[in-house]
């Protein structure tokens, strides 16, 4: 084997060997995303959710600062009991 073949093979194995590793490190980056997005996904629900409660709550307040509204607690305790049936 010449010189330049052994070069050229020396040189092909080190390509070789940093396709290898790329394909590795793209792999793992790949499964960190989908771990990433699954948490993130979860985490925007979460957030809709305490909106939702955040937005319940303000309406119940003001409603109770209106004129002739019933309390919080009586409209909470009649809400519970609907949905006890």
């Amino acid at each position: 084997m010449s010189i330049a073949t052994e070069e050229g093979q020396a040189v092909r194995e080190r390509m070789q060997a940093r396709l290898e590793a790329l394909r590795q490190e793209l792999e793992t980056g790949q499964a960190e995303l989908q771990r990433v997005e699954a948490q993130r996904a979860y985490l925007h629900e979460t957030m809709l959710r305490m909106s939702g409660a955040v937005q319940v709550l303000t309406d119940l307040l003001e409603e109770e600062q209106s004129d002739g509204a019933a309390p919080v607690e009586e409209r909470t305790a009649r809400a519970e009991g609907l949905g006890a049936q």
